[in-house]
C-alpha cells in the first residue's frame, strides 16, 4: 500500500492572544446507517450483548451531535476512529455527507480511522431476524470518501499509511494512523515520518498536537495489549523530544488521563453513557481540554420527538449501560465453581456495574457509597471481574476524576 505525500504552501501564521483556537474531539461514534438496520430482534440481540453503547439511537445520537457542534462552532472537529459501527461502506457514506455541512460552514474536520473502521470482516445488515454481511471499506475507499476531511488539505502525508500532518497556521495536529497496516502498531515508515513532521514543526517553533485511535500508553494494566499502540514507547520519546503537547485517543471507550512525561487524554466513546466528548482551547501558551456531555434531550426537543428515550436520554442511556452490565456480572458469575447466593449475586452484580460506570465515565469511584459491594467482590475467588475491580480500585486512590486538565508548552531544543 503506497500512499502519496506532498508539501503544500504554509499558511498565514495565527495569533492566538484574543481568540483562542478551539477544537473539538469526538471518538468511537459506532455509527450505524439506519438503512442497514430496522432495530428490529437481531440488531436489538447484538447491541445488547456488547459494553452499552446506545446504538439503537445511532442515527439520532450522531444528528443531535452534529446539530450541538453546528451550535457551538469548533475551529476544528477530531473524529479519531472507530466511527463506523463495524467497517460498513454505507455507514461510512451515510456519515460523510453529515460532515460536510461543517466543511461548508467553515469548521476544519479531520479523520482518521479506527479498528472498526476498514476491511472489517463483522460489517453487516439487520432486518427482523435476519442478519447478513454487508459491504465494507477498503483503505483507498475510506481516503477518497473522507478527502474533504483533513487528507485533501493535508501539509503532508505518511508514505505508507493513513496518517496525515494538518497545519492550521501556528497550530499543527498530528493524525496517525495506527490501524490499516498493522492493526494497533506504528510502522517503521510512518514513524520516520512522524519524526521528520515534528523536527520541522519545533524548527518552526509551531505547536503540535498528536492524536490516535489506539492508545500512547496503558491507561489501565488490563488495557494494554490491543489497546496500547505496539512502538507506543518510540513515539513518546519522540513527541518529548520534540514538545508534544499531548496525544489524543480513544479506543477504550474510558475517559481517561494519563502523563508519562506526555499527556495523553483518552475520551470516552460517544456512543456509550455518558455520550461524552472532548473540548479544547489554545491560547498560544496553554492547552485547555474538559469534557461534555452531549445534549441529545434539548436536541429531541427542538425536533419535537416524543420518544420518552430521547426526551430523557441522559437518563435512559446510563439505565442501559448498567442494565448491561449487570447483565455481564451474572454470566461471569454463573461461570465459577461456586456461584453466590441470590442476594449476594444481586450485591456483586449492583456495585460491579456503578463502579464500572463510574469508571468508564471518568468519574470519582464511589468508594463509599459501594463498600459493602466492595468488600464482597474482594472475597471472590479470583476471576478476571475481580482483578478489574482491583485496577479501579488502584486508580481510585489518585481521589480525582478525569474530565479535565491543563496542559502549558513546553520548551522545545
Amino acid at each position: 500500500m503506497v500512499w502519496f505525500s506532498r508539501k503544500k504552501a504554509k499558511p498565514a501564521q495565527v495569533s492566538f492572544d484574543k481568540k483562542p483556537l478551539t477544537i473539538v474531539q469526538a471518538t468511537d461514534m459506532h455509527y450505524i446507517t439506519r438503512k442497514l438496520t430496522d432495530n428490529g430482534e437481531a440488531f436489538r440481540k447484538t447491541v445488547d450483548a456488547a459494553d452499552g453503547k446506545v446504538l439503537l439511537y445511532s442515527e439520532e445520537l450522531m444528528d443531535a451531535f452534529c446539530a450541538e457542534m453546528a451550535q457551538k462552532k469548533p475551529q476544528v472537529l477530531i473524529l479519531s476512529g472507530d466511527l463506523s459501527f463495524n467497517g460498513e461502506y454505507e455507514s461510512h457514506k451515510a456519515l460523510a455527507g453529515k460532515l460536510a455541512a461543517f466543511k461548508a460552514a467553515g469548521i476544519t474536520v479531520l479523520v482518521i480511522p479506527g479498528n472498526h473502521d476498514i476491511d472489517y470482516a463483522g460489517a453487516a445488515s439487520f432486518s427482523g431476524t435476519e442478519i447478513k454481511k454487508a459491504r465494507s471499506i477498503s483503505a483507498k475507499e475510506f481516503r477518497n470518501l473522507y478527502a474533504p476531511f483533513g487528507y485533501n488539505d493535508a501539509e503532508d502525508c505518511a508514505p505508507d499509511t493513513l496518517s496525515y500532518l494538518a497545519d492550521l497556521g501556528g497550530f499543527r495536529i498530528l493524525m496517525l494512523d495506527t490501524t490499516t497496516v498493522s492493526m494497533c502498531r506504528v510502522t517503521d515508515r510512518t514513524l520516520k515520518w512522524t519524526e521528520k513532521m515534528l523536527k520541522e514543526a519545533a524548527e518552526d517553533h509551531i505547536p503540535v498536537l498528536a492524536v490516535s485511535h489506539q492508545n500512547l500508553m496503558a491507561h489501565n494494566a488490563m488495557f494494554a495489549k490491543g489497546f496500547r499502540i505496539e512502538g507506543g514507547e518510540k513515539l513518546l520519546a519522540l513527541y518529548e523530544k520534540y514538545g508534544v503537547l499531548a496525544n489524543l485517543s480513544g479506543h477504550m471507550h474510558l475517559q481517561h488521563i494519563r502523563t508519562e512525561k506526555v499527556t495523553e487524554i483518552a475520551t470516552s466513546a460517544l456512543s456509550l453513557s455518558p455520550n461524552q466528548y472532548g473540548e479544547l482551547s489554545w491560547n498560544g501558551k496553554v492547552l485547555t481540554y474538559i469534557n461534555c456531555p452531549l445534549d441529545v434531550s434539548s436536541w429531541a426537543g427542538k425536533m419535537h420527538w416524543m420518544d420518552p428515550n430521547l426526551q430523557m436520554f441522559s437518563v435512559y442511556a446510563k439505565n442501559y449501560a448498567l442494565k448491561g452490565a449487570v447483565r455481564q456480572t451474572g454470566i461471569q458469575l454463573g461461570q465459577q465453581a461456586k456461584r453466590p447466593s441470590a442476594g449476594e449475586e444481586k450485591v456483586l452484580a449492583k456495585t460491579f456495574s456503578e463502579l464500572n460506570y463510574a469508571y468508564f465515565a471518568g468519574n470519582r469511584i464511589p468508594l463509599k457509597e459501594e463498600k459493602a459491594g466492595i468488600d464482597l467482590w474482594l472475597s471472590q475467588p479470583e476471576s478476571f471481574m475481580k482483578a478489574y475491580i482491583r485496577t479501579i480500585l488502584a486508580d481510585a486512590e489518585a481521589g480525582r476524576d478525569y474530565h479535565s486538565c491543563e496542559i502549558e508548552r513546553k520548551d522545545t531544543p
